[in-house]
C-alpha cells in the first residue's frame, strides 16, 4: 500500500519512505518498536518481539517490586532507631536507589500498557505527520528518572 505519511496508513501501520532495505518509494508496514506484526490485521498481533518485550518488562517489574518490598522493610529501621534518621551518605544513597526502583516499576507498567494494547496506545498528532505513542512521554520520563536516580546513587557510594 502506497502512502504519503503515517496518516495514510490504517491502524498501527506506519509509512516508510526512502528506506535502503526496500525498493519501494513509500509504503505502509508494521512499526517495529513494540514488535507487532501481521499486516493483514493492521499489525495488532503479538510477534516474537512483542512477547519478548512483555516478558522482560514483567520480569523486571517483579524483581524491582521484590526489591521495593525489601527496601520498605529496611525503612522500618528509620522508625525504630532515631540515629538512623540522620541524613548520611548511606541514607541518601538508599533514597536514590528506592526512587530508581519506583521509576523502574512505573516504566515497566507504562511499557506493558503500551505493548499489550496496540490500537489504544497510538495518539494522533495534528501538528506532525506521524503517529505517536500515547504514553511515549511517560516512558521517557520514567526512563530518565530511573537513569538519574541510579546514576546519583552510584555517585554517592
Amino acid at each position: 500500500m502506497a502512502c504519503e505519511n503515517d496518516f495514510s496508513c490504517p491502524g498501527t501501520l506506519v509509512c516508510y519512505t526512502d528506506v535502503s532495505w526496500d525498493e519501494r518509494d513509500a509504503f505502509c508496514d508494521c512499526s517495529t518498536y513494540y514488535g507487532w506484526e501481521n499486516l493483514a490485521s493492521n499489525c495488532t498481533d503479538y510477534g516474537p518481539g512483542t512477547k519478548f518485550y512483555i516478558s522482560t518488562a514483567s520480569i523486571v517489574m517483579i524483581v524491582s517490586g521484590f526489591f521495593i518490598c525489601i527496601a520498605l522493610s529496611d525503612m522500618s529501621l528509620f522508625y525504630h532507631f532515631p540515629e538512623a534518621r540522620k541524613l548520611s551518605k548511606g541514607v541518601v544513597t538508599f533514597i536514590y536507589c528506592f526512587l530508581g526502583l519506583l521509576s523502574q516499576v512505573f516504566l515497566g507498567a507504562v511499557q506493558l500498557g503500551s505493548a499489550t494494547s496496540p490500537l489504544e496506545s497510538l495518539k494522533v498528532d495534528e501538528f506532525s505527520e506521524e503517529k505517536l505513542a500515547k504514553y511515549g512521554i511517560a516512558e521517557r520520563f520514567f526512563g530518565m528518572a530511573e537513569l538519574c536516580f541510579v546514576f546519583l546513587a552510584s555517585l554517592n557510594i
